[in-house]
């Protein structure tokens, strides 16, 4: 069963079938989550649960090995909506004799979906049922049209951490020919899909200590799928032994524990501070164009001529470049260039102004 729900900014539908996100779309209909195509995938934005990682037959939880179905198990389950407002939807499953096939576990699992305006927030609940501790990873998997209008090109699009440490990412395909493309150490959880700051989105993953890119391999798909996760280094994505993953998650018996994520699109007000930052840049190269303006010295009258007009020697200002013939215009014209504007976005130079900008304001 579908289920929609929608604000005067945006709207978004999901399903009771792996609670899954089908669609997002904005106050002018604009549709920013990729639409199932066998051709590329056949999956939207599936939640992945115990499981992150390689396709591999067997895992380990403790001494016992068990078969792991491809991407986990929540994907394949029904779910019943649990709690339904206005504004958000709530719904939940829990573990059954077919689940301990794979995963020895009982648990419950919990997802909401909440509108705030135009900002879409996605939040996994896991409870342990146990008496012991249960062992899982967890991740979200949300595919993003891109490029985002027809006639546009993925590589006309970028990534943009947060982070001033990280450097900005220009899209290819290719990128993905090797699989999912991931990063940790984040100190500030949020990036932007943009194409020049025109247009894109802003995810944030706050619970999430790694995010993974990924696009099928080789088929030059039309979308980019964002995966804050749970899961270990790509080293360790072929670890059959979870509890020796880095970022494997370990939940005391009874207890519960909430991760989000959140996307929304490219505001106004964070294009018009981009915009900014674009203009400051281009204002630094004229600032630095440097005009020399020739000094006369020893001006001295040498006579007058048949008009009575008064005539002067000249001496041009030793600062100005005569040695260069290709600036014979510059150099009468007193006007020596330093360097020449590049065409081409500097996008880290643009956050780099950006940041400092936040910190002028706060």
């Amino acid at each position: 069963m579908n289920i929609t729900i929608n604000n005067p900014y945006a709207s978004f539908t999901c399903t009771t079938k792996g609670a899954e996100l089908i669609s997002y779309t904005d106050q002018d209909g604009h549709q920013y989550i990729w639409q199932k195509n066998d051709q590329y995938w056949d999956k939207v934005s599936p939640i992945l649960f115990p499981y992150i990682g390689s396709d591999i037959d067997f895992i380990n939880y403790g001494t016992e090995s068990y078969p792991m179905l491809h991407l986990g198990l929540i994907k394949d389950m029904d779910f019943q909506i649990t709690k339904k407002g206005a504004h958000s939807v709530t719904l939940s499953t829990m573990s059954n004799e077919e689940t301990k096939q794979y995963y020895p576990y009982d648990f419950e699992f919990s997802v909401t979906f909440r509108l705030r305006e135009t900002e879409l927030e996605i939040s996994y609940t896991v409870s342990n049922l146990n008496k012991s501790d249960m062992p899982f990873l967890i991740g979200g998997h949300t595919n993003f049209l891109c490029p985002m209008e027809a006639d546009e090109k993925l590589e006309e699009y970028c990534l943009s951490f947060a982070d001033a440490d990280k450097e900005d990412i220009p899209l290819t395909h290719q990128m993905f020919d090797s699989g999912t493309n991931l990063y940790d150490q984040f100190t500030e959880r949020k990036v932007k899909l943009h194409k020049n700051f025109e247009h894109g989105v802003v995810f944030q993953f706050p619970d999430f200590p790694q995010l993974g890119l990924w696009s099928p391999p080789k088929k030059n798909a039309p979308f980019i799928c964002f995966q804050p996760w749970c899961a270990g280094t790509v080293d360790e994505l072929s670890q059959k032994d979870i509890a020796k993953r880095k970022y494997v998650q370990i939940l005391s018996s009874h207890q519960s524990k909430m991760y989000r994520f959140s996307f929304s699109p490219l505001q106004k007000e964070e294009i018009e501070e981009d915009i900014e930052a674009t203009i400051e840049e281009n204002m630094e190269y004229i600032e630095d164009m440097e005009i020399v303006i020739p000094k006369f010295d020893d001006i001295k009258p040498s006579g007058t001529n048949s008009d009575s007009e008064s005539t002067v020697d000249t001496k041009p200002n030793r600062d100005v470049d005569t040695t260069s013939s290709n600036n014979t215009e510059n150099k009468e014209n007193g006007i020596k260039k330093k360097k020449k504007a590049s065409s081409k976005p500097n996008y880290n130079k643009k956050k780099k102004k950006r940041k400092m900008r936040k910190k002028k304001k706060g």
